[in-house]
């Protein structure tokens, strides 16, 4: 499955989930958890997802896992060590095609906000 946050497409199919990570815990999780933790997560490093990309994959990971339907999640944070509530996040379902464009964009180095603002979030990137 691939995955968009912000702008960048993960394959998720292969993340490796921490251990502890069980099917009952991450099911016992609630949306509005997982998406406090994708706050403080942005909150900390705005560009998470090229700084950190696995931590963001299994962020991603999570997301996926709680609302399967879900395959584009877009954080942002104002500034690094804002408080966690000033980090906007929306989740979406993007077409396959789209995400799929969006990742040979992004293989030929040529895949940013603005680019997938546009084609995901119907808007130009602030």
């Amino acid at each position: 499955m691939l995955f968009l946050m912000n702008d960048a497409v993960f394959q998720l199919d292969d993340v490796q989930m921490d251990p502890r990570m069980t099917p009952d815990l991450v099911g016992g999780l609630a949306v509005s958890t997982i998406l406090e933790l994708g706050r403080e997560m942005f909150a900390a490093e705005p560009r998470l997802q090229t700084q950190f990309p696995e931590r963001a994959r299994r962020l991603a990971r999570l997301i996926a896992a709680k609302a399967p339907t879900t395959n584009a999640a877009q954080f942002t944070a104002p500034n690094a060590g804002c408080p966690p509530q000033t980090v906007t996040a929306r989740f979406a379902r993007v077409p396959s095609e789209v995400i799929a464009e969006l990742r040979t964009l992004q293989q030929a180095g040529e895949l940013d906000a603005a680019s997938a603002a546009v084609r995901v979030w119907g808007r130009l990137a602030a």
